[in-house]
């Protein structure tokens, strides 16, 4: 993930609390969500939705 600070982006992810899920994916940080998160459930969506990516 050339130009990415995977830093910022785990501390983005603690900050929203997402850190254990996405570690949990089967590639953790790097698992292909697909177009607009469509591996996920509704709930999963509704919650991660928030997550704060304009603090990247």
């Amino acid at each position: 993930m050339a130009g990415i600070d995977m830093e910022r982006v785990k501390l983005a992810a603690r900050t929203a609390s997402a850190e254990e899920f996405i570690e949990a994916l089967p590639l953790s940080y790097e698992t292909n969500v697909g177009p607009r998160g469509s591996i996920f459930s509704g709930g999963q969506k509704q919650r991660y939705d928030t997550f704060p990516t304009n603090s990247l």
